[in-house]
């Protein structure tokens, strides 16, 4: 919700009051934001910083104020920390570098230290992981991106591919993937001619094709939730070529803006529909159980084999959220109950066939642990996680 007022300010920036209320509500109906802002994923939060960024550059490159300038460079570079889909937005430092009104030593060092600043965290975990991220970045550039190969020619990531992604940004409907982009392509044609192209929109037209080049030449293997970054230069290409055509054609612009509200909401309206998350219902109700059959108790949770994670790591989620987590409460054990898995512990729910939760606590955890019983507790996934290389000679 924050980003479609922040998306108001970016296009008035740009251009005027006009197309911030034209991109504020392109945004606001956007099938790909609403979808990734209703989602837990770690690319999600990617949408906002995106858009932080370039609110940022495009504040820099307007006005010349060199504090802009360390909060774009430390806003991608917390972006890039959260998902590494980012590291497209770096273009965006040297390129406001060459835009900028002055090109002085001190800018130089609010764009560098804003960028350094923002990785100190990775910094240190990499200095303290045995270098596992550069070990594995290197890996990936001498080695990886050789190891799976994907048809990439330019004929499909122009004709096929961006009219698809572009779609699945704004909604709506197949045409207006390649209408859009066509239309967008002319209007810049039009404004380079005439040399009517604002720095801040060369600016941010020619950030979105350094990373075209870039993706085009990427080997791995391209899904709409590693697009997120460009969700802000989509719709607000979006919204500046409808603000255009208004200008050329009052009734041509406003068709093309209906068209894409009518049909964007139409795939809103199919996609909230549907929307179902049955983990979360089901999840919710065995948490339900828990709680009234133990309402004194705390629950300390284990995973047989650690092979039914996708449903017991939403149950210490779940029940983390009512606090009712600890390492030291009442051990329960989830798993697929079969007949090679006949286990004789006292049942707390589920049946036999089916997902089910047994009482470990008269159990020790020597024992429990040498059945094959894993403890996924919050604290658990953060060692997993975090502290995993304690004690291994990498």
């Amino acid at each position: 919700v924050g980003v479609v007022g922040l998306a108001i300010i970016i296009g008035k920036d740009i251009h005027s009051k006009k197309l911030g209320l034209i991109l504020g509500f392109l945004t606001a109906i956007s099938t790909s934001q609403v979808s990734h802002a209703t989602n837990l994923t770690s690319p999600s939060m990617v949408g906002i910083f995106a858009f932080v960024a370039i609110y940022f550059f495009v504040r820099y490159i307007k006005t010349g104020f060199i504090k802009n300038a360390f909060w774009m460079a430390f806003i991608v570079g917390t972006s890039i920390n959260i998902h590494f889909q980012s590291i497209g937005l770096l273009v965006l430092v040297p390129i406001s570098f060459i835009l900028g009104r002055n090109k002085s030593l001190r800018k130089f060092f609010y764009l560098v230290g804003g960028t350094i600043v923002s990785f100190i965290p990775l910094i240190f975990f990499d200095i303290t992981n045995n270098f596992f991220e550069s070990r594995n970045w290197i890996e990936y550039i001498l080695h990886g991106q050789y190891a799976i190969y994907i048809p990439n020619r330019w004929l499909t990531y122009v004709g096929v591919y961006w009219p698809s992604s572009w779609i699945k940004v704004i909604g709506g409907i197949e045409f207006l993937g390649y209408v859009v982009p066509i239309l967008f392509s002319i209007f810049i044609a039009i404004n380079i001619f005439r040399k009517n192209l604002s720095r801040v929109m060369f600016g941010l037209i020619f950030s979105f094709f350094s990373i075209f080049l870039m993706l085009r030449y990427y080997r791995g293997e391209r899904i709409d939730s590693n697009l997120i970054f460009l969700h802000p230069f989509v719709l607000i290409f979006t919204g500046w070529v409808v603000a255009k055509l208004f200008r050329l054609n009052y009734v041509m612009g406003l068709t093309l803006f209906l068209v894409v509200i009518i049909f964007t909401l139409k795939a809103n309206f199919f996609q909230i529909k549907s929307a179902e998350n049955l983990t979360a219902i089901q999840i919710r109700e065995w948490r339900e159980v828990l709680i009234n059959a133990y309402p004194d108790k705390k629950f300390s949770v284990y995973d047989y084999g650690y092979g039914n994670i996708h449903k017991s790591l939403p149950l210490v989620l779940f029940l983390e959220g009512k606090n009712k987590i600890d390492d030291k409460g009442m051990k329960i054990g989830f798993y697929i109950a079969t007949s090679k898995t006949n286990f004789q512990y006292p049942s707390i729910l589920g049946s036999r066939g089916g997902y089910q939760i047994l009482n470990l606590d008269a159990t020790s955890s020597a024992h429990i642990s040498m059945e094959g019983w894993a403890p996924i507790n919050t604290s658990q996934i953060y060692k997993s996680t975090v502290e995993w290389y304690k004690g291994k000679n990498l």
